[in-house]
């Protein structure tokens, strides 16, 4: 079993890598839903340092998973704004990201222990509701639903869309 902790500054070094090879799986199994930038790297830095910095409008939290002295998952939630008129006596709802992402090499149980450790950290933050984030045929996808979570919406994505020729 991995142990998990807050992510902070020092760790972006470690976390982008495995980010990195996450977006580059996304975008290989479907390139024009999961398009990078020209940059990924770079992004994923800039991504890191503002959200790890505070200097966001919206808390937002990475729990790291380490195995073996090693950096093997990563989960990303956040507590999503809501007009006043629907946060109501629940809060802010906590979100599980889609980009989370596990190595490889992780343990078994790298998933579910980090969903748990998001889990726990937006309960404790105030969010009464939890969501999470996945596509269909995604590894999370698997894990939220061993951990109880059912689709409430089905958004539907269209991509490949270009302008017309002139």
């Amino acid at each position: 079993m991995p142990t998990i902790r807050v992510a902070e500054p020092a760790d972006i070094a470690q976390m982008v890598p495995l980010l990195l090879a996450d977006a580059r799986r996304r975008a290989q199994r479907d390139p024009g839903l999961w398009h990078l930038t020209a940059d990924p790297s770079a992004a994923l830095q800039a991504d890191l340092t503002a959200g790890l910095g505070d200097r966001t409008p919206i808390r937002r939290r990475w729990l790291l998973a380490e195995a073996a002295g090693a950096l093997v998952g990563i989960a990303h939630s956040i507590q999503l704004p809501v007009p006043p008129i629907y946060a109501g006596a629940f809060g802010p709802p906590g979100l599980v990201m889609e980009a989370s992402c596990v190595a490889e090499t992780a343990p078994p149980d790298t998933g579910a222990a980090l969903l748990a450790a998001a889990e726990a950290d937006l309960t404790a933050s105030g969010s009464q509701i939890l969501l999470a984030a996945s596509t269909p045929g995604d590894a999370w996808e698997e894990v939220f639903s061993a951990s109880g979570y059912a689709p409430i919406t089905r958004y539907m994505a269209r991509s490949g869309l270009r302008a017309a020729p002139g």
